[in-house]
């Protein structure tokens, strides 16, 4: 999913037939619309140890996001998390380890996330995840509020100024 921006369902069912010249050729479940992605050498690495078979790593979703925090848990990604939850129209703030926030989802977003990063367009990266309208993909972006002063310090220089200058 880091590798391909694929849901979980289509992720696990990735067959030899759909790589055709360097690319993953698709039928996604959801959308039900044929989508190309460029394979990457990751991912094809994985593949071939597999022989391009992944029916025996096939897990249901719930027990992969169990797994994935499991390990998360041992690689030490336990930092405390401020999250909102609403109740009743009531805005709650929990505190709760990292870990526990991170599922198969978050590996499509971090693709859309890293592919914005590396420059891709938008347009692009929603035609490799296979999201029909722009709107729906926007509301997976999530850069790190570091990024975000950054990219706005380039901005700025076309201004003169630098984030926090007056």
């Amino acid at each position: 999913m880091i590798y391909t921006g694929l849901r979980f369902g289509d992720g696990i069912c990735i067959s030899k037939r759909w790589v055709v010249n360097g690319m993953l050729h698709i039928l996604t479940h959801k959308t039900d619309e044929i989508i190309s992605i460029p394979l990457h050498p990751n991912l094809k690495e994985v593949l071939e140890k597999y022989d391009y078979d992944l029916s025996s790593l096939a897990i249901s979703n719930q027990k992969f996001n169990k797994y994935v925090k499991e390990r998360c848990l041992e690689a030490g990604i336990n930092a405390d998390v401020e999250v909102v939850k609403y109740a009743k129209r009531i805005k709650k703030y929990h505190v709760i380890p990292k870990y526990k926030l991170i599922a198969s989802h978050t590996g499509r977003r971090t693709f859309i996330t890293n592919a914005i990063l590396a420059g891709i367009p938008l347009s692009v990266i929603q035609r490799i995840t296979g999201h029909k309208k722009l709107v729906t993909l926007q509301k997976y972006v999530d850069i790190a509020e570091g990024i975000n002063v950054e990219e706005m310090d380039k901005f700025s220089k076309f201004f003169g100024l630098r984030i926090g200058e007056r």
